[in-house]
């Protein structure tokens, strides 16, 4: 028999709880995690400052306060509109499936072993758990993520903000020590350096304002990310200042403003690289 698969609407196994491509792809992402986690988890956060290298000595760099937080979100908390990160969605799976684990069980583990667990008669217990299609669903959001965060494995890559080219709204990135880029939209090719000195100017001239929702979600289009504790810090702070407020009279702020403070975290160097942030060797 048939039913329809919860996740994409297709034709699935009545006895399974996602259609083929879409397990094909819960098994994908999983291996995927299994594989790279580790060096999200164990080397990255590790690296987050020069402190911890090989021979203990110290580096004296630190990385900015947003970025530490969001990779620490994505591994082990929730996001700001409360969904759950990698560890608490896998430990969660696994606790659906019975599948056992400890505190200190490391984030690719626990992915490995979903993807492994099996029944008496040898089936993959995922198939027909009704909690997969939810956590497959989950885990494919998180996946994408953690990518983003190991894209281009050790090669960093510097986020640019929106393509200048004024028909066209592609986000353009490049390599670390790239000197041009081309946009995958419009194809026209931009020094990096001027894309860099463009995006710096336009956010310290901008007259742009919004809730503080609103400013990160600006800020983070432009390659800046901030977490939403940090923010609020700012602000309890007095360092980001209430400029009016909105028709529904929720606080504003400045865009301008909140760029300097990520300016002054990073002692007057933009943010632009995330892996210089994490302490990459």
């Amino acid at each position: 028999m048939t039913a329809i698969c919860k996740n994409c609407c297709n034709d699935r196994n009545d006895k399974d709880q996602l259609c083929e491509n879409c397990m094909n792809q819960l098994a994908s992402d999983l291996k995927w995690m299994v594989q790279n986690l580790p060096m999200l988890e164990d080397y990255k956060i590790n690296k987050i400052n020069k402190n911890r290298d090989n021979s203990n000595g110290g580096g004296g760099y630190t990385a900015s306060a947003p970025l530490r937080e969001a990779i620490y979100s994505l591994l082990y908390q929730r996001d700001d509109e409360g969904n759950s990160g990698i560890r608490i969605t896998l430990t969660a799976f696994c606790q659906c499936l019975g599948i056992p684990f400890m505190s200190r069980t490391p984030c690719g583990e626990l992915a490995y072993r979903i993807l492994h667990a099996e029944d008496d008669y040898g089936v993959n217990v995922c198939y027909y758990s009704s909690a997969t299609p939810v956590y497959a669903h989950d885990i494919r959001r998180l996946t994408r993520k953690a990518r983003y965060m190991l894209e281009d494995g050790d090669r960093p890559r510097i986020i640019l903000g929106k393509c200048p080219n004024s028909e066209c709204d592609m986000q353009l990135s490049a390599p670390e020590g790239a000197e041009q880029v081309e946009c995958r939209k419009c194809h026209n090719v931009w020094t990096v350096a001027t894309l860099r000195n463009m995006r710096k100017a336009r956010l310290m001239q901008s007259d742009i304002t919004g809730t503080q929702a609103e400013i990160r979600n600006l800020l983070t289009s432009n390659g800046y990310i901030v977490n939403k504790n940090t923010m609020k810090s700012w602000v309890h702070r007095g360092q980001l200042e209430q400029v009016g407020e909105n028709q529904c009279s929720k606080p504003i702020y400045r865009l301008a403003d909140a760029y300097r403070l990520i300016l002054e975290t990073e002692s007057n160097k933009p943010v632009t690289n995330i892996w210089d942030l994490v302490g990459v060797a």
